[in-house]
């Protein structure tokens, strides 16, 4: 799976929200057959989806629970470092003190010095509402401290660079004695069709001397 094409899923949901407001209903949980819970897991596996792949079938059942989603990738050997994390990868968060260890799940586009840049389901668009339970699909920076985990699924790849084209054959050059057929405009107006020794520079003594015929 292209991790530019997948990250382009992603980014194609941005901007849809519950409906009715509050509710946790979309259509994927509809897809996924678990409606009205919260579904920052259920967007991501449907993305997945897309591609081919089902995250409850490849890592665990239990895929919509973050938590269970985080350990089933552990032990399956998904695991990176945070800062590893390219376009595609699984980032998982916790905002808070207290609770589960694990509270949000998103899809990385970029990491960066700072943070890590997602798309997330069942988000807020910024600072104000709730990080994890939002209600809609945004695009998001969020910093390192935020990050306990990243999966990276082993069939992600990056799209290969374009071939270089093939370089154009080098023009031949007829050598100074080379048999040539050439056409000579003559300063009288007239243009020559002339079969004869090749010259740099044509004059009209030369079309002259070659066998021309005026045309």
């Amino acid at each position: 799976v292209s991790r530019s094409a997948l990250v382009a899923t992603a980014l194609g949901t941005v901007g849809e929200t519950e409906r009715p407001p509050g509710s946790n209903r979309t259509r994927f949980g509809r897809w996924y057959g678990l409606d009205g819970v919260p579904w920052c897991a259920i967007w991501v596996a449907w993305v997945f989806a897309q591609h081919g792949h089902d995250l409850r079938r490849e890592l665990t059942p239990g895929w919509a629970y973050t938590p269970a989603g985080l350990a089933a990738g552990r032990r399956a050997g998904w695991a990176i470092r945070h800062r590893d994390a390219q376009p595609g990868a699984i980032v998982f968060h916790d905002f808070r003190s207290g609770g589960d260890a694990v509270e949000h799940v998103s899809i990385a586009i970029e990491a960066t010095d700072a943070g890590v840049v997602t798309v997330e389901g069942n988000t807020s668009p910024g600072v104000a509402g709730s990080q994890d339970n939002g209600g809609g699909v945004w695009r998001r920076v969020r910093p390192w401290s935020t990050v306990v985990g990243v999966l990276s699924p082993p069939y992600l790849v990056s799209a290969a660079p374009p071939p270089r084209p093939a370089p154009s054959p080098a023009p031949t050059i007829p050598d100074e004695e080379d048999e040539v057929a050439v056409i000579v405009d003559t300063p009288d107006g007239k243009s020559w069709h002339c079969a004869g020794t090749w010259r740099k520079e044509i004059t009209r003594a030369d079309a002259d001397a070659l066998a021309c015929l005026g045309t």
